[in-house]
């Protein structure tokens, strides 16, 4: 089985040109396209229209539970409201993902039938959605994608090797098998969004956390992503930001490929000509963007607060993912695979996890209580 239908070169290229496709598309027209990682994502499952389909399926249903049902029982705006939708949208794309059928389709010979587009581009699509509209979301998606999708199909045409596709392949370098991926970015996704609420902590995004998790079995690659991301941050702000205009956008995509091209260069150089791996899970399907989108994720949290910040939502944030994914994957598997202790990790876990969401236990704490009061002074017999 493959993650996408070309090889992992085609797949980091649409994602570097579909990052500016968006800028462009937002320039041109003022309308936005979920985010500036999704042209690229979407563009590499354009010969898979079911996929895209069940991605805008994810996408529709998100804004519509978030924007219709629970916007009125709840007060959600801004990153609350973000959050809401990343949860929403990844738990479906989970439950689809252990659900879905196989099939052969093209070249490949087995393709899920209702898996979406990663864990992240649903949700991305669905706060436009509610932001500026499905019409206008739809169109900016559509036109971003097709210009990604141009260079896509000529490869198809004239590069046979782009449609070798990228393997479920190597997964020894992780840190847990990658069934548990899905869980651990839901965990990373509700963990960022407590530690930017609670403390002003940020992690690289809503799956950073995950993804780095992941790659704890080697130091080297957490280091080789870490620098990637300070140099990305210091170029951007030391040199870009000083000699043009940038914010907003223009800043975020500057981050991106910044550190897609330092690191894709760095992968290459390391492999190519000193025959060291750098990035040892460079050949994997479910991580092959890794090296490009979680530098920049690093790069634009430490523009946006400072290199403490960071670095502490981070320790926190890998810290409780990795140990509570561990104790999950042994609660139902049965094998602790973890290469810490498991008392210790157990011990991390539930100290990551206090520290994270305490602000939460506390109204929850709260709110039980108040209930409790309530109930105990209904049952009291009235006084005379």
């Amino acid at each position: 089985m493959h993650d996408y239908l070309f090889d992992i070169n085609t797949v980091r290229f649409a994602f570097i040109v579909g990052v500016l496709a968006s800028v462009f598309i937002y320039e041109r027209h003022h309308i936005t396209s979920g985010s500036i990682v999704v042209p690229g994502y979407v563009a590499v499952f354009v010969l898979q229209p079911l996929i895209l389909l069940i991605t805008l399926l994810n996408a529709l249903f998100s804004y519509w539970v978030v924007n219709h049902v629970l916007a009125k029982r709840f007060l959600l705006d801004g990153r609350n409201k973000f959050s809401t939708i990343m949860i929403i949208s990844a738990s479906v794309q989970v439950t689809l993902l252990k659900l879905s059928p196989e099939t052969p389709y093209l070249w490949e010979s087995s393709i899920p039938l209702l898996v979406g587009v990663g864990y992240l581009v649903p949700a991305l699509i669905a706060h436009d959605f509610g932001r500026q509209g499905i019409k206008l979301t739809m169109r900016a998606v559509g036109m971003a994608s097709a210009l990604v999708a141009v260079p896509m199909t000529l490869a198809i045409m004239f590069f046979p090797d782009a449609q070798a596709g990228t393997r479920l392949a190597g997964f020894g370098v992780l840190a847990f098998p990658p069934e548990w991926i899905p869980f651990a970015v839901l965990l990373s996704a509700a963990a960022a969004w407590a530690l930017q609420y609670n403390y002003g902590f940020r992690s690289a995004g809503y799956v950073g956390a995950a993804y780095l998790a992941m790659l704890t079995t080697s130091p080297l690659n957490l280091i080789f992503l870490g620098v990637i991301g300070l140099t990305a941050w210091l170029l951007v702000t030391r040199v870009f930001m000083r000699t043009m205009i940038v914010f907003g956008r223009r800043k975020f995509a500057l981050m991106m490929v910044s550190a897609s091209v330092i690191s894709w260069a760095g992968v290459w150089i390391s492999t190519g000509f000193f025959d060291v791996s750098i990035a040892a899970y460079e050949s994997m399907a479910t991580v092959a963007l890794t090296p490009l989108f979680v530098p920049g994720l690093i790069a634009n949290d430490l523009e946006r607060s400072s290199p403490f910040l960071v670095f502490s939502g981070l320790v926190y944030s890998v810290s409780f993912v990795l140990t509570t994914t561990w104790i999950a994957a042994t609660a139902v598997t049965g094998y602790y695979g973890g290469w810490v202790p498991q008392p210790m990790a157990v011990a991390v876990a539930v100290v990551s996890g206090l520290v994270i969401f305490g602000n939460q236990f506390v109204l929850l704490a709260k709110y039980f209580w108040a209930v409790l009061l309530m109930r105990l002074r209904s049952m009291a017999p009235a006084r005379s």
